[in-house]
């Protein structure tokens, strides 16, 4: 009779220590999956600022063209 509530008390206990188990890689699933959202959040926030940066220089680049070609077409006429 002993030996069967030592060896249920036994079976509790690692019944448990499997739940505990299992709730641990749930949080740690969890956490991953947190991180990867993160990541993929401040990823697309990068691309979205280098974005603007690009259409920025692109604007300024074409700025200084359309000014030297005005200026070109000027010393053209000048001629």
């Amino acid at each position: 009779m002993l030996l069967i509530i030592i060896s249920k008390s036994k079976e509790k206990e690692h019944k448990r220590s499997i739940n505990t188990s299992i709730q641990k890689k749930a949080q740690k699933i969890s956490l991953d999956e947190k991180l990867e959202l993160e990541k993929k959040d401040y990823l697309s926030r990068i691309a979205g600022c280098l974005k603007k940066v690009e259409q920025r220089k692109t604007q300024e680049l074409l700025s200084v063209m359309n000014q030297l070609r005005q200026e070109k077409d000027k010393d053209d006429f000048e001629d």
